[in-house]
């Protein structure tokens, strides 16, 4: 047994040390300087594994190493050596310290042929790691390695064949090779600065902006601040692509979004994710029809795209988009959206979209937009738009109809229906109406109606508001009204709303009856006609219950309808008109003939019946005002 331990710890040991094989630097990029002059290639061969301290392994009857070669080599790889040596007719297999030596067969009929050699830079000629080389018809691509090789499989079938290269902030580079033969190409790129300047300028301007609007801000608070600015640009659709596409995507499928700028076509493609499917260019193709068995990351998608859980799209989808979970789009979606969870969209949104919890999109939506929990569009939202908890639109013009379980929202002018259980709220002008459960908001009504427990509008061309309390500040109706009447009662209220429908808050008491301490609150509905400029009429409804000392726990209901005649002014105005009354009183209160015999002790007539338990009676009154406000 501690032979056993002392054997793990000396393969851990092993495994730790920096002369693992795996911390050293690959043979074929040891670099090496030769002088060749007629030798056969078995004495170069030794001079080679001396200067790289490795050892070849060959069969000499298959590689001709009595053949004698002449070349110069300064400070060159391995590996351009023995292309020197070899050309196209040896494979290397590296295995440990040996650097096996094949014969490449050449066959004219084989389906593939390879393309390799090192990708460098134009002005240093240093070699470049992370460089794709890719063919645009078949997708084939490489990305070059540490050590700036690269090795592409192309088809044969190909008559001819143009691969391009490019590298970020590089330009690209095409080039037309010969088919059917193994060959060694480097290919040479030229740096890129275009892109470098326009980043510089926007945050320039940024940062312009920022210095003009605070001036004494220190500069590590501006650089700050500029960041954050280039952050909120991407878009959530934009951040949220990015996060998965590295969780999902190979390392060397990143490599290739980040350098191809190019959006290549392909009729379809069909994967498991993006690094097991027959696109390995994803990123940087639309396709017409794409199948994901559970996550996919395209380009585009021009007629129908179907995901097991996930569907990505930097750009632009059309047609149908269906994802067991998530549909991720860039750009804009125009056709149908369908998604378990919820759909993000980076642009506009058009025809339909449905999400089992969600629907988030940075543009407007056009059409028919569904989901379980919320909708919310950064800009505006025309047509139907149904959600169980809330929906909420941005700053531009809406119109439609907005239905929520709570909510809606649209923050600019909106046109159409909104029903909510709780609120709706326009912070713009609003045209049209609005249902809810609770509170109805418009900053400017311009026509309709609002019907809700509470209503306000911070202005009104023509408006009808339904509801417990509704408040309408300029072009509204709200007076404060003192009173008198037949009955002996001195009243307060408050009327609020428009001319044409207002609702009533009011109480009273009998100041003089001190024994009997009579008082009385109610509400009521009321409307408001203008003859002239000096003259208006207006008729309330009104309940009001009537109370000894306390509330009281029996029924008096006092309900009134009355109609005046007002004379006004233009903060002052004096109306005085006939009201009928129907009184409502239960015999049973044990103060009820104290209270009700004699009441009330003035009107212009009255009558009563009596039916289980309750009195009514009923007679035409008299009241007299004084309105403050209009």
């Amino acid at each position: 047994m501690f032979r056993l331990y002392i054997v793990i710890l000396l393969l851990f040991f092993c495994f730790l040390s920096p002369s693992n094989t795996f911390a050293q630097t690959s043979i074929l990029e040891k670099n090496i300087s030769l002088e060749v002059r007629n030798e056969p290639i078995s004495e170069v061969l030794k001079k080679i594994s001396q200067q790289g301290n490795f050892i070849f392994s060959y069969n000499p009857s298959v590689i001709e190493v009595s053949k004698t070669v002449s070349f110069s080599a300064n400070a060159k790889t391995i590996r351009e050596v023995l292309q020197l040596i070899f050309q196209e007719k040896v494979r290397y297999k590296e295995k440990g310290k040996y650097l096996i030596l094949q014969r490449a067969e050449e066959d004219e009929n084989s389906k593939y042929f390879f393309i390799s050699g090192y990708v460098l830079d134009y002005q240093t000629g240093k070699k470049l790691a992370q460089a794709s080389v890719y063919e645009p018809l078949t997708f084939a691509s490489a990305v070059s390695n540490e050590y700036g090789y690269y090795q592409i499989k192309l088809l044969s079938k190909q008559t001819q064949v143009t691969i391009k290269a490019v590298k970020q902030d590089y330009q690209e580079q095409d080039l037309v090779v010969e088919t059917k033969k193994n060959q060694n190409l480097n290919i040479i790129l030229s740096p890129q600065t275009t892109n470098a300047i326009q980043v510089a300028e926007i945050r320039k301007q940024d940062s312009l902006t920022i210095r003009q609007a605070n001036p004494n801000l220190p500069d590590s608070i501006v650089i700050q601040m500029v960041e954050i600015k280039q952050k909120e640009r991407e878009s959530l659709a934009a951040r949220l692509k990015s996060s998965l596409s590295n969780f999902l995507t190979s390392a060397n499928q990143k490599i290739n979004a980040l350098n191809i700028k190019n959006v290549l076509s392909k009729e379809w493609q069909v994967g498991l994710v993006p690094y097991l499917s027959t696109n390995q260019l994803m990123g940087n193709t639309e396709v017409g029809f794409s199948l994901n068995l559970i996550a996919g990351n395209n380009a585009g998608v021009k007629k129908a795209e179907l995901g097991g859980v996930v569907n990505i799209v930097g750009n632009n989808v059309e047609g149908v988009q269906v994802a067991g979970v998530l549909n991720l789009v860039g750009k804009q979606v125009k056709g149908v959206q369908i998604a378990g969870t919820g759909n993000i969209v980076g642009g506009e949104v058009g025809y339909i979209q449905a999400g089992g919890l969600f629907n988030i999109n940075k543009g407007s939506m056009t059409g028919a937009q569904i989901s379980g929990l919320f909708n919310l569009n950064a800009k505006s939202q025309i047509g139907f738009q149904a959600a169980g908890l809330f929906n909420s639109n941005g700053k531009e013009i809406g119109e439609g109809i907005q239905v929520a379980g709570l909510s809606n929202f649209q923050f600019g002018r909106y046109e159409g229906v909104q029903i909510s259980g709780l609120l709706n709220f326009v912070s713009g002008e609003f045209e049209g109406v609005q249902i809810s459960g609770l509170v109805n908001y418009a900053k400017k009504v311009s026509t309709g109606a609002q019907i809700g427990v509470f209503n306000y509008a911070d202005s009104v061309g023509t408006l009808i508001p339904i509801g417990l309390f509704s408040y309408i500040r300029r072009g509204g109706y709200h007076p404060l009204e003192f009173s008198v009447n037949e009955m002996e009662f001195t009243n307060l209220t408050f009327k609020t709303g428009v001319r044409k429908f207002y609702t009533i808050l009011t109480v009273g008491m009998q100041p003089h009856q001190v024994a009997k301490r009579l008082w009385h609150f109610g509400y009521g509905v009321g409307t408001y006609w203008t003859l002239n400029n000096s003259l208006a009429v207006n008729l309330d409804l009104t309940v009001h219950q009537i109370n000894q000392d306390s509330f009281s726990r029996y029924v008096n209901l006092l309900n009134r309808a009355s109609l005046a005649l007002e004379v006004r002014g233009r903060w002052l105005g004096f109306a005085i008109g006939p009201a009928w009354n129907l009184l409502i009183t239960d015999t049973s209160n044990p103060n009820y003939q104290t209270i009700f015999d004699d009441f009330p002790q003035f009107s212009l007539g009255k009558n009563e019946t009596v039916n289980s338990g309750f009195r009514v009676r009923s007679w035409v009154g008299l009241q007299a005002a004084v309105r403050m406000g209009k």
